[in-house]
């Protein structure tokens, strides 16, 4: 049973607002008598909206317009329905087919459900199969990566190894070296022929053997052989055939001879001998 919203307590004559409300009828006219001064519009106790309180006469009111009188305050007639449920009525025709026609569909897909989870099985160890090789090929193709970033590192340290040797080899060219035998020439005197082939020769027969030292030196031996034709440079060539000389080995012999006889050219200074030797 319905509440009255003044009272708290059930409904006891109820009467209905313009708004909808509905209250009990004693309450609303208290409401109505406490509100002072007394006015024709009265408001809503739960909505605070205006009504009127003022009842028309019908009989100053037209016959066509009072079926459309509605007046503010309306009392309700609130009793128990006596109407019974309706009896569930039968099923009909197409929803008896649907059901049958659903439940043919799920004995279907019951008949069905063990070869569609073997054929996704097989699906899923295809692509299962086909992850790994992915994988494979993946890290196959990094380790080549690798190998092929350490190859070409290695082929850049080589190659800068052998810019920098064949700088090294330029830098110590023949020329400088044809320029200090060329002041050897100039140092001794053209007397000493045989001593300056005995001496370059082995200087001139390094320079054809090897390029890669880095600081060459004149190097005397003790026992002198008599160079290649070949090695002398074209000075010594001409000198040796216009004077008819001896070997280096006798040169140096009769040379020494000579100066420890009294020979009439003086021996070399100590400083041409050093700058020889350097």
């Amino acid at each position: 049973m319905p509440v009255c919203n003044i009272c708290i307590d059930e409904l006891k004559e109820p009467v209905c607002l313009p708004c909808g409300h509905v209250f009990c009828g004693t309450c609303i006219v208290g409401i109505i008598n406490t509100i002072k001064p007394a006015t024709g519009l009265q408001p809503c106790p739960t909505c605070r909206r205006l009504y009127s309180i003022i009842n028309v006469d019908p009989s100053t009111i037209p016959p066509p317009i009072r079926p459309h009188l509605v007046t503010s305050i309306r009392k309700l007639y609130m009793g128990e329905s006596n109407t019974k449920p309706l009896a569930s009525a039968a099923l009909p025709s197409a929803a008896v087919s649907e059901c049958g026609r659903l439940a043919a569909e799920n004995k279907t897909l019951r008949v069905n459900c063990a070869v569609w989870k073997r054929r996704a099985e097989l699906h899923a160890a295809a692509t299962l199969g086909l992850l790994n090789l992915a994988r494979l090929a993946r890290d196959c193709n990094q380790h080549l990566k690798d190998e092929r970033d350490d190859l070409q590192r290695q082929c850049n340290l080589l190659k800068r190894k052998l810019e920098a040797e064949e700088s090294s080899n330029g830098t110590h060219s023949t020329k400088p070296k044809s320029e200090s035998l060329t002041s050897c020439f100039a140092v001794l005197n053209n007397d000493d022929t045989a001593l300056l082939a005995a001496a370059c020769a082995p200087y001139v027969r390094r320079m054809s053997v090897s390029r890669a030292s880095s600081a060459p030196a004149i190097i005397i031996p003790n026992s002198l052989g008599e160079p290649p034709e070949q090695d002398l440079p074209p000075s010594l060539k001409r000198r040796k055939t216009d004077d008819s000389l001896p070997c280096p080995a006798t040169g140096i012999d009769s040379l020494s001879v000579k100066l420890e006889h009294g020979s009439p050219h003086p021996p070399l200074a100590p400083r041409k001998r050093k700058e020889l030797m350097l």
